[in-house]
């Protein structure tokens, strides 16, 4: 509950104290760690730094997720680490029943925002970052097929490789766009509300390897999006034409689109995708 400075002096007292904050707190001894002279730490309310004062890490993307999400229970087992080379501080944490880390929120300090992951296989138990050696690494939290923990080289390559035979396998990684409707309330009488008919996708990608787009659609806030049509693929060299832009023949009222890389040697950046999008099917609100 406290946050304490404590300097070597010497002498009869050997050490100084000096308290920074006694209404503090922190949420596992190991969730604290140090880049360039600043300390965070997850405390019971929220993510705090230490640069001289006590600050809040602003987040109005993950926070109140993250505190509904991690198992109280198992919350000591939570533990920090970084990934300086993209500007990144990791908190690996026991999500819902899960007894071990196996999820990540993450605090990207140069974007100054902040995003999450599910952790790879059974979980992560303990990390260390690329001070020892050129690369962070990962413990697994669980047992592989030989009785054994993995040691893992993290963001090293684009591949798992794995097994006393070394075998190699894609890493997946996809993501969900926001919701986008064309729906626009008023308070003086009826508003726009229109579903969306959908036909193309135009790829703006960098990318090595085939990927995958998806369509989910809703039709109000509270329903849980469902896929509409099947995968389409966007492939790494195409033929021509016929095949360069995706193509779907759905309407909903909101809409994301997901897109993964799941191949050997999958790597991706985007650009700016571009959607053909109709406003169809006029309703209207109160």
């Amino acid at each position: 509950d406290t946050l304490s400075r404590v300097v070597f002096t010497g002498g009869a007292s050997i050490f100084s104290f000096d308290t920074i904050s006694s209404s503090s707190s922190i949420l596992s001894s190991a969730s604290v760690i140090e880049h360039n002279g600043v300390y965070y730490w997850a405390s019971n309310g929220g993510f705090l730094m230490f640069n001289g004062v006590i600050k809040d890490i602003p987040n109005d993307y993950n926070n109140a997720w993250f505190y509904k999400n991690i198992n109280p229970t198992y919350a000591q087992k939570m533990f920090a680490t970084k990934m300086p080379l993209w500007s990144e501080i990791w908190w690996c944490f026991p999500k819902g029943t899960s007894t071990e880390c196996d999820h990540a929120i993450i605090f990207n300090y140069r974007e100054n925002t902040w995003y999450d992951t599910p952790l790879p296989g059974n979980g992560r138990s303990c990390g260390y970052y690329e001070q020892v050696f050129p690369y962070p690494l990962m413990t697994d939290a669980g047992a592989n097929s030989s009785s054994l923990y993995s040691l893992w080289q993290h963001e090293y390559g684009l591949d798992e490789v794995s097994g006393v035979t070394p075998t190699t396998l894609a890493v997946k990684s996809n993501f969900r766009t926001h919701q986008i409707n064309a729906i626009t309330p008023s308070q003086n009488g009826p508003g726009v509300d229109q579903e969306l008919s959908i036909s193309i996708v135009e790829p703006d990608l960098t990318q090595v390897g085939d990927m995958t787009v998806r369509l989910f659609g809703a039709a109000n806030a509270k329903m849980e999006p469902v896929q509409l049509g099947g995968d389409k693929t966007i492939l790494d060299t195409t033929t021509g034409s016929q095949d360069e832009l995706p193509s779907f023949t759905a309407a909903t009222r909101l809409a994301q689109f997901e897109f993964e890389s799941n191949t050997v040697g999958g790597d991706y950046q985007m650009g700016k995708v571009l959607v053909h999008v109709e406003p169809i099917d006029d309703r209207h609100t109160s």
